[in-house]
């Protein structure tokens, strides 16, 4: 027998058991799915809090102050995407009402294009600004978990 024969009868074969019944009951049960995954991250969440208490009484910190701290130094990183947030909305909102100052001026010259261009850098360095003020954010808040951390032993 020639390999192309052999190859379209075992690609045949394949197709009939794909659409036998036992094969069509391989089909996932979402809610079983769904079930199994809330089970794991709930398995996995007490696994992780588990493995930090145990960590933090190898290292001699109490485990109550330790947590403050974490919830702290989480509220700090969320306040910091909050403002760059804020501030990055900003850009926009800026950015759009600059261009819209250019399009009153006559499309294809120019001094349009100019104007367009030094909207979007503006946006650009606007964006920037937010940025560097995230990380030093960040920073800020990585400090003070620091030192409320060595405040636990």
């Amino acid at each position: 027998m020639r390999f192309s024969t052999f190859l379209c009868l075992v690609v045949l074969f394949a197709g009939v058991l794909i659409n036998t019944p036992s094969a069509m009951a391989l089909e996932p049960n979402p809610a079983c799915l769904k079930e199994a995954k809330d089970t794991y991250e709930v398995c996995k969440a007490k696994c992780q809090d588990d493995f930090q208490t145990a960590k933090e009484s190898c290292s001699n910190v109490n485990h109550d102050c330790a947590e403050k701290c974490g919830t702290d130094h989480q509220a700090c990183i969320e306040r910091s995407l909050e403002e760059s947030e804020t501030c990055k909305q900003g850009c926009q909102k800026a950015v759009e009402e600059a261009k819209e100052g250019c399009r009153d001026l006559k499309g294809g010259t120019p001094a349009r294009r100019q104007c367009i261009e030094g909207a979007q850098t503006a946006f650009l360095e606007c964006r920037d600004l937010c940025r560097e003020d995230v990380s030093s954010d960040f920073k800020t808040c990585n400090a003070a978990l620091s030192d409320c951390l060595k405040a636990c032993h």
